[in-house]
């Protein structure tokens, strides 16, 4: 426990606690919206009688899902335990003297859970959580809105309507902003999980989805009055503006980019730039490649953002193996087959492996013996001369070396050697029943 959390569990449990926190900001988020269902657009509901409890269910819905993602949130201190708890599970063994546990073992002691009673995150987290708020009561109270009253951003001011299309307009650009907002939060949901998953999770993360839930609405509503000068008879049905709304709220970025374009061709602007020819980009180096790694551990592994085998090169066994429900020895397996694969890259991998060279342990071994090295050459098309490079190239890599320091210390100081099991001690057997 760090002393961070010591002066929490220590101090006063009125200003720390979780639960009396949110109590407060959800009492300010429900004055606000007594404020607010006075101003005009609202203030026909008091006229609607019974209406007003559906009014209120609505209040009591926002305020649970808004909720569930500063939930969720808290779960990384439990992660966090358990994966300290399984790597002290190491201390003691050869393991644990490594240089990639010392880094996971410190990693992992930096990490500081978003908590809103962490001082860090109080602020970030009750902003998004009202913002959250105020967008849930915009969707769920859409049918209290009195449309006929002309509104700025949802672009009854812009043109001279009757009535009827006014409010046709209106509710219009309103369900397209509603189904953006909708698509945005499952989008925020899914990354909030996957970064707490990650122990990526700080305060500025809050304030960036919080910008995210009000740029997603705003490009939602300039989208529509654009879409509707320049191209009319794609926004003839709702239907089209709900996937229109959904499509921004997951890639708000996009169509961001359209818009804009659009601005620039009504300015007489435009640029450019050149693309790449297709022969000279990297190939995307799945995880499919990988042997033993079928489809649920390559989504389990997409879960913690490895999505090739370059990045599953590149991890700290330590670092992921708490994570996953599998032997720390596949995992560094795994790691070394991805090396391997990030070196020669498809066709080679194959060649190799009908020698009997399965990962970048095997590959090093063999090239650097010289009764072998010629044979490995041939199959990666390497001239035999550049084969010493080669091995020095690898000694001098992080990943390579860092992993072999792990290989090496997983190794069972009295393994078994063949035609050596008569020297052996002999166990002796239980006594007969």
């Amino acid at each position: 426990m760090t002393d961070t959390d010591n002066v929490i569990e220590k101090g006063n449990w009125f200003t720390t606690s979780i639960w009396v926190r949110m109590a407060g900001a959800t009492f300010l988020c429900i004055i606000l919206v007594a404020i607010l269902a006075r101003v005009s657009a609202f203030s026909h509901i008091s006229e609607l009688g019974s209406t007003r409890l559906a009014f209120a269910v609505y209040i009591v819905i926002s305020l649970g899902l808004a909720g569930i993602p500063i939930l969720i949130a808290h779960v990384q201190t439990t992660a966090k335990e358990r994966e300290k708890a399984k790597l002290e599970g190491l201390i003691g063994q050869p393991a644990s003297n490594t240089m990639y546990f010392k880094k996971a073992l410190s990693a992992l002691a930096s990490i500081r859970p978003a908590r809103i009673n962490n001082s860090d995150y109080t602020i970030p987290i009750m902003t998004f959580g009202i913002v959250l708020f105020f967008g849930w009561c915009f969707v769920m109270a859409g049918v209290f809105f009195n449309f006929s009253v002309r509104n700025v951003i949802l672009g009854g001011m812009s043109v001279d309507m009757s009535v009827e299309d006014l409010v046709a307009y209106q509710s219009g650009t309103y369900v397209c902003m509603s189904a953006a907002f909708f698509s945005c939060y499952i989008y925020v949901i899914a990354r909030l999980l996957e970064r707490i998953n990650n122990n990526d999770i700080y305060p500025i993360t809050f304030y960036y989805y919080t910008m995210r839930f009000i740029s997603v609405l705003i490009i939602a509503a300039v989208l529509r009055h654009t879409l509707k000068v320049t191209d009319s008879e794609l926004l003839d049905s709702s239907k089209t503006l709900v996937v229109l709304g959904f499509a921004v709220g997951y890639a708000p970025d996009l169509f961001f980019t359209y818009v804009v374009g659009k601005a620039f061709e009504l300015l007489k602007l435009a640029g450019s730039s050149r693309t790449p020819d297709q022969s000279t980009v990297p190939t995307e180096m799945p995880l499919v490649m990988i042997e033993g790694l079928s489809k649920a551990k390559i989504d389990r592994l997409n879960e913690l953002s490895i999505d090739s085998a370059q990045v599953l090169g590149c991890q700290n066994p330590f670092s992921i193996w708490p994570r996953l429900p599998f032997d720390l020895g596949l995992v560094v397996d795994w790691i070394a087959q991805a090396i391997l694969y990030s070196l020669v890259k498809e066709a080679k991998l194959k060649s190799l492996r009908e020698k009997l060279v399965t990962d970048i342990f095997d590959f090093h071994e063999r090239l650097a013996n010289k009764d072998t090295r010629a044979e490995i050459c041939a199959a990666i098309g390497l001239d035999v001369a550049a084969a010493d490079g080669l091995v020095e190239q690898l000694i001098n890599d992080q990943s390579f070396q860092g992993l072999l320091e792990v290989r090496t210390a997983l190794t069972p100081s009295t393994a078994v050697r063949p035609g050596l099991e008569a020297e052996l001690p002999a166990v002796p057997l239980p006594p007969a029943s």
